[in-house]
């Protein structure tokens, strides 16, 4: 029997400048229940910048708590955290 099995796969970029050179970040999404997923790490170069890619099925990760069902859910928020500490070093609502 021949199966062949699907996956959405999705490709989200992210790139930042104006940050502390050689420093190690996560890229994470807030859950509204205060549920962090982490996204990507990367290491900002000595000028500051840097750019990293999350690759996967992110669309599973995102998608709404209600199963889709078209209640309007919270906002989740995006978040660079610094490797080794829990406090956001920038952060960003979605839409």
């Amino acid at each position: 029997m021949n199966q062949r099995f699907f996956c959405v796969v999705t490709v989200a970029v992210l790139a930042v400048i104006a940050m502390q050179a050689r420093h190690s970040l996560v890229d994470s999404l807030i859950e509204p229940d205060g549920d962090r997923i982490g996204l990507t790490r990367f290491t900002t170069n000595p000028g500051g910048a840097a750019v990293a890619q999350a690759i996967g099925p992110l669309r599973a990760a995102v998608a709404t708590a209600d199963g889709g069902s078209g209640k309007p859910v919270d906002q989740r928020y995006l978040v660079l955290i610094a490797i080794g500490s829990d406090q956001p070093v920038l952060q960003q609502q979605t839409l």
